[in-house]
């Protein structure tokens, strides 16, 4: 990545930015598929490459049945509890990050020594979203593995919480922020100043900009950029 026209503090997503956990949470489904057979369309076994081209950020959505998803209100909920409750067992509450590796992205940028002792890059935000305790454990593992360094400070965010409001408590200021969810990005764009901001996304199946919010940066003098892994 090329700091030459940017300068200041960074705000960098955690997962899908700086390590893919997508994948992960996909195997973890099929080497339990007898638990989830009931609720999941059988996608069969899929590279890296194809589940982040998935079409739906939420990979339960994206897998859930039709026959599943076509339940009255009432019963739907009951199974996406159900389904929730089983991911919080076999993947939210364990270790997930402990055989990942980083990204390229995060190997060109953060753990790049040309890029992170650069005199324009003063500081780096990990702001990331946790679901459970065990979880929020192993990304600071994680962290501390592969970007420990006086410039990165991890960030967490509960599930349920607004990134803006989490850099509005803090009173942190950013030049750059590098997210992958489409939600995330809006929440910014809606709720603060992007006047000479960039946001930078990687390219997936799930994160096309949507037009208003396409016109809404470029109103509020922020600009984005796409870039592929």
């Amino acid at each position: 990545m090329n700091v030459s026209h940017i300068s200041g503090n960074f705000i960098f997503d955690m997962d899908e930015v700086l390590v893919n956990i997508s994948p992960e949470m996909y195997r973890t489904i099929r080497m339990n598929w007898r638990k989830y057979h009931r609720w999941f369309k059988d996608l069969g076994s899929l590279t890296d490459k194809e589940i982040l081209a998935r079409p739906n950020f939420d990979i339960v959505e994206w897998l859930l049945k039709d026959e599943i998803r076509k339940l009255p209100t009432e019963a739907l909920n009951k199974a996406k509890g159900q389904i929730w409750a089983s991911l919080v067992s076999d993947y939210f509450n364990t270790d997930l990050y402990l055989l990942l590796q980083p990204t390229e992205f995060a190997k060109k940028t953060i753990m790049n020594k040309a890029f992170i002792e650069h005199i324009r890059v003063n500081r780096i935000y990990i702001l990331t979203r946790y679901v459970t305790n065990e979880m929020l454990e192993s990304k600071k593992k994680f962290v501390k593995k592969f970007f420990n360094h006086p410039k990165v400070e991890l960030v967490p965010v509960k599930r349920g919480e607004k990134k803006s409001e989490i850099l509005k408590q803090k009173n942190i200021k950013w030049n750059l922020f590098v997210d992958d969810e489409i939600k995330n990005i809006a929440d910014f764009a809606e709720n603060l100043d992007l006047s000479g901001k960039e946001i930078l996304v990687p390219s997936t199946g799930y994160n096309e900009m949507p037009v208003a919010l396409d016109i809404l940066i470029k109103e509020k003098g922020g600009v984005y950029n796409y870039y592929e892994e």
